[in-house]
């Protein structure tokens, strides 16, 4: 059968090479189906996806992937994240599982694909503190809301910059740019928590938007200006992307 499994395929992919009937499973273009969401809990009693056997030999020379949540709760209009605003959460004991087996590997770089790790200021604070208890040769990339950091995460990080590469999203440094994107940021505690970082060495990409609504090349110079000043270690500027079903009707 040919078709497309929409949404998340972990258990429908399997049920369709198997030729087993299964909600998610398109076979025709003008079919409607249900855009599936796997419940975490499931997928914490599998096998875990991260140390199979078959990736252990590369693993010292690629990241690993790994997921603490799904979803977004921010509806930047941008940006596919914002199509599921249901933020499920694994456990922390299965987290915790997963980052004490990098007490038996040889994995260098551990990139968590969360669109904001420090939604939740304890539980992400406990994340990054059995990072720091992992072997000193592993890093680790978090994506940040950088205007909703907590301090004591924070504080966490600066005393251990060189086990964190941080990416914190800005876009634009002007409001009503921002808030046509349905992106709500409060700007100058993201630009205070840029500055910070960047005195203390912590090393951080930062992201801007080219072709926002309301930025003209003058505003979007003027934020990359901004950007400039506050002296991440990266800039990335990225050029807006019209994706189907990104932006809200």
């Amino acid at each position: 059968m040919d078709g497309i499994c929409r949404g998340e395929a972990e258990f429908s992919f399997w049920k369709v090479v198997e030729n087993e009937e299964t909600k998610g499973c398109q076979t025709h273009l003008d079919q409607e189906v249900e855009i599936l969401r796997t419940n975490i809990t499931d997928l914490e009693e599998c096998e875990s996806p991260y140390f199979l056997d078959f990736d252990l030999k590369n693993s010292p020379h690629q990241f690993l992937y790994m997921e603490t949540s799904r979803g977004c709760p921010y509806g930047c209009t941008y940006c596919l994240a914002s199509l599921d605003k249901k933020v499920r959460t694994f456990s922390l004991s299965y987290i915790q599982r997963q980052l004490e087996r990098l007490n038996t590997i040889d994995v260098k770089q551990v990139k968590f694909l969360d669109r904001s790790f420090n939604l939740e200021k304890s539980r992400s604070y406990q994340i990054a503190e059995s990072c720091v208890a992992c072997p000193t040769n592993v890093h680790f990339h978090l994506e940040l809301v950088g205007d909703q950091i907590d301090e004591n995460l924070k504080q966490l990080i600066i005393l251990n910059k060189d086990r964190f590469h941080l990416e914190i999203g800005v876009q634009s440094f002007h409001s009503d740019v921002l808030e046509a994107v349905g992106r709500h940021s409060n700007i100058q505690n993201l630009k205070l928590t840029i500055h910070e970082f960047a005195l203390h060495g912590v090393h951080q990409h930062t992201d801007l938007i080219a072709g926002l609504p309301y930025e003209s090349l003058e505003r979007l110079k003027d934020s990359l200006t901004q950007m400039v000043v506050l002296k991440p270690h990266e800039i990335q500027l990225g050029i807006l992307k019209l994706l189907k079903g990104s932006v809200k009707a």
